[in-house]
């Protein structure tokens, strides 16, 4: 972890989590932390009985190596159970802690990691009509039932694509090489998957003139690679622990966005 994303995490940490006065837990020896769990609060959901359930992001799980193993285990154990009644993500674990994660009842949510290059000719071409425009907030129609914690500094970015009643939340990431850094679109929700690509072509030209993005991920619980014959497919490694049947919450207001930007 280098230290400007460090920074980035606990920033939004203090930020995110300001009202619930919760932020994870340690394991601690003569006030001295050796590993601990952090606890991004994403927001809550409402359940069909109307009650409304906290939603919280695990992250930066780490344990000390010489007290991995058996106090990992019971760290987590003693934070899903604190937890109980709340649901519960990850978006980046390392396979071990998957493997940690699942075996304490954690499962793999309905997703898909997609990419695609931007690179043509094509992209090239100013074109001043897309019908794309940045705004400052929309709300989740086909999560209604969600409600995301945002915060008005964050580097989200909303796309209105007009012409076709597309909305499109994502972040500007960055894959870092020996020498620069190149910027790519990871696109973290968007309103009606399918719109999105039919109009990818459109999309990934608006975000190359205006952000000189690479490419573009998309993260996606809808997507089916059968119907798609271009870009790469994978399942992403998203996990969730939820007391309701719920399948799916896409990755914003999660440390996800800290470490992509």
């Amino acid at each position: 972890m280098d230290d400007s994303w460090a920074y980035r995490l606990i920033k939004n940490l203090l930020i995110k989590n300001e009202k619930k006065d919760f932020y994870g837990f340690a394991i601690e020896k003569d006030q001295i932390i050796f590993g601990g769990i952090i606890t991004f609060f994403q927001g809550s959901h409402k359940d069909d009985n109307g009650i409304d359930r906290d939603i919280y992001n695990l992250s930066t799980f780490y344990v000390d190596e010489e007290l991995r193993g058996i106090l990992s285990i019971a760290l987590a154990k003693k934070l899903i159970k604190y937890l109980n009644n709340c649901l519960l993500t990850n978006y980046t674990a390392s396979f071990k802690v998957q493997k940690i994660l699942k075996s304490l009842g954690f499962k793999d949510m309905k997703s898909m990691d997609y990419r695609i290059n931007s690179l043509s000719l094509s992209n090239f071409s100013i074109e001043k009509n897309l019908n794309i425009e940045r705004s400052k907030f929309f709300k989740l129609t086909n999560f209604e039932s969600f409600h995301l914690n945002f915060y008005k500094k964050e580097p989200l970015i909303f796309l209105n694509l007009n012409s076709v009643d597309l909305k499109i939340i994502g972040i500007v990431s960055y894959k870092k090489t020996k020498f620069i850094k190149l910027p790519f679109f990871t696109i973290l929700w968007s309103s009606d998957d399918l719109l999105l690509m039919i109009n990818l072509d459109k999309i990934k030209k608006y975000l190359f003139q205006k952000y000189r993005c690479l490419g573009i991920q998309i993260f996606s619980h809808n997507l089916e690679k059968n119907k798609i014959s271009k870009g790469f497919f994978r399942n992403s490694n998203f996990l969730i622990k939820s007391p309701i049947k719920v399948n799916y919450i896409p990755p914003l207001g999660s440390e996800y966005e800290a470490q992509l930007f």
